[in-house]
């Protein structure tokens, strides 16, 4: 258990500075709020597994489920680099410049992140054999991402062409 404390620091503060950055969020908001939604969803499994670690000691004496948290911590940690960026104008920039390349699409970005946040998420439910639930996506979650992310780019294209004349 000692070796998973800092990870489950990580998770918890990481998903508070998510929520952070999400209530300052001058841009991309929905974005934000969907990825907010993961990141709180899995904190809170996070928490519940903490909280009940005598029960799941078998979880955290599997030197196998290490290596998965800590792709959840790392994961979620992107997901809070990518909020930061998307969320203010002087971050934003760097997805809607043009001349550079398409791994620089906040779109393509996000859908990677929520790939990889999704595979890491199924496989600690997986290591937990299905025992909690680390928030999986909605029914309609694909379509509630396409809808965000495609509204902020819109919105995000009007703001700089107006300002750009």
């Amino acid at each position: 258990m000692k070796k998973f404390a800092l990870l489950i620091k990580n998770v918890q503060k990481y998903a508070d500075k998510v929520g952070e950055c999400y209530q300052t969020a001058e841009y991309n908001k929905r974005v934000c709020g969907v990825l907010l939604e993961r990141v709180y969803n899995v904190a809170n499994g996070v928490k519940i597994l903490y909280l009940l670690k005598d029960d799941y000691s078998w979880f955290f004496e599997n030197n196998d489920n290490y290596p998965i948290f800590q792709g959840l911590v790392q994961v979620i940690g992107k997901i809070q680099n990518f909020i930061i960026d998307i969320s203010q104008l002087q971050g934003v920039g760097k997805y809607f410049n043009e001349y550079r390349g398409p791994e620089f699409s906040m779109e393509i970005k996000f859908y990677n992140l929520i790939g990889e946040f999704e595979t890491t998420r199924e496989a600690l439910t997986h290591a937990l054999k299905e025992r909690l639930d680390f928030g999986r996506p909605k029914k309609d979650q694909k379509i509630e991402d396409k809808q965000a992310i495609d509204q902020d780019i819109r919105d995000m294209k009007n703001y700089i062409g107006s300002i750009a004349g």
